[in-house]
């Protein structure tokens, strides 16, 4: 869309159809490929915000219906055959005069069943004298020389009101 000087500027709306007798429409973005170089890059980012906030992006399933799962949500990276297989980052960014951003993982509860996990596993390796995947979780250093504090570090297994609570 064209740029707005004195009002918001124009969206910018895909919507695909609903399916009254089989499943809705999909929605496929995918970069180009490439035989001899590198295959094309994707990039989704929201609007800077030159005197206030910049935008948010969404990224969510929708609710199941009464018969029905939420949809999942798959991030990952490709496979390789000869070197490093892609990174999988998520982080926030640094801010200069204030807090920086929190990361939140964060798992739903079960109204009748068992509510979800978190898992975070290492990767295996089948080759020898290798070793497998770390995992390393460490709080935040405190730099400042006056009074510069690190982070907490706290571990605990989830209460209970009518049974026993979890254990470590």
């Amino acid at each position: 869309t064209g740029d707005a000087t004195g009002g918001k500027a124009g969206d910018l709306i895909v919507s695909l159809g609903k399916g009254s007798a089989s499943t809705g429409g999909d929605l496929i973005f995918s970069s180009g490929a490439s035989t001899p170089l590198t295959g094309g890059y994707a990039s989704i980012s929201a609007g800077l915000g030159v005197q206030t906030s910049s935008g948010s992006i969404v990224v969510r399933t929708m609710n199941a219906g009464a018969a029905g799962i939420s949809g999942s949500m798959s991030f990952s990276s490709g496979t390789t055959s000869a070197g490093t297989s892609g990174m999988v980052q998520i982080s926030t960014g640094d801010s200069t005069s204030g807090k920086a951003g929190d990361l939140i993982f964060s798992v739903g509860s079960g109204k009748e069943f068992s509510g979800g996990d978190i898992i975070f596993s290492a990767g295996e390796t089948t080759a020898s004298n290798q070793l497998g995947g770390s995992i390393s979780l460490s709080a935040g250093y405190g730099s400042s020389g006056v009074n510069g504090q690190g982070g907490h570090f706290d571990i605990t297994s989830g209460a209970s009101t009518g049974g026993s609570g979890g254990f470590i």
